[in-house]
């Protein structure tokens, strides 16, 4: 199984240096300073990323480690940005050390673990990526892309998929078998944080600072089906009541 956390901040109002930071403070023992890695195409050490991104005035990143990635970039037109811990997640613990020095951040949104193949299948939208991978997609429900002839075709249905992924204005609407929801999160989602707290089937947990915790599973979801999918749906439907709103562009 390969993991990866997402982190979701308020657009820009952390800088990229700052961000590594935060990254570099969470797994400085097990990460080390002499690791060779790439940063935006450019092969250096973990240990003088901070000094390039002061130098080259970088607001976004994209360190390749041999194993993962470490990204940081910024999603204007809906007014947040993303962190993005890719395949650099052992488990649940693990992904608790990379989230927790953001959890203090005023602009700190949302986060979650989630899967990498679940997470790819349950947005695929192109019939291509299926046939290459030599996958069916028989079963699934098509749509039109809405584009004019010439251009258009039809695609994969994922609007009822229950691990979609979506930017919204201000969020992200996605699910995770573990999240975080920080104080912006209630006004953007248009969901009360006092409802959260009642569900008894979630495990939540009011963190130091106005973060919340939610568990929704023990594992990170790989399957939409059976009680999986259920609980899932139902995250869905308490976190984004608004789901039907527009997506951004």
């Amino acid at each position: 199984m390969s993991l990866t956390v997402e982190i979701v901040l308020g657009f820009r109002q952390v800088s990229a240096g700052e961000v590594w930071t935060l990254l570099r403070e969470s797994h400085r023992t097990s990460i080390a300073d002499t690791t060779p890695c790439d940063i935006d195409g450019r092969k250096t050490k973990v240990g003088d990323i901070a000094e390039t991104i002061s130098r080259s005035g970088l607001v976004h990143f994209d360190v390749e480690l041999e194993h993962g990635n470490l990204m940081y970039g910024h999603v204007a037109n809906s007014g947040i940005s993303l962190v993005f811990m890719e395949s650099c997640v052992s488990d649940e613990a693990d992904a608790e050390t990379w989230v927790k020095p953001f959890l203090a951040l005023p602009s700190f949104r949302q986060a979650r673990l989630y899967d990498n193949d679940y997470e790819h299948w349950q947005n695929a939208e192109d019939p291509l990526e299926y046939r290459v991978a030599g996958k069916s997609y028989k079963h699934l429900p098509m749509r039109s892309n809405g584009l004019p002839p010439p251009l258009e075709q039809m695609v994969i249905d994922i609007s009822r998929n229950p691990g979609r992924r979506r930017i919204r204005q201000g969020f992200v609407e996605f699910v995770g078998s573990v999240m975080w929801l920080g104080e912006p999160f209630w006004s953007a989602a248009g969901v009360s944080r006092d409802l959260l707290l009642t569900q008894d089937w979630l495990q939540v947990d009011e963190l130091p600072g106005g973060a919340v915790r939610i568990r929704a599973a023990e594992e990170p979801f790989t399957t939409d089906t059976g009680d999986s999918g259920e609980i899932q749906r139902k995250l869905r439907a308490l976190l984004y009541p608004s789901s039907s709103l527009p997506v951004s562009a």
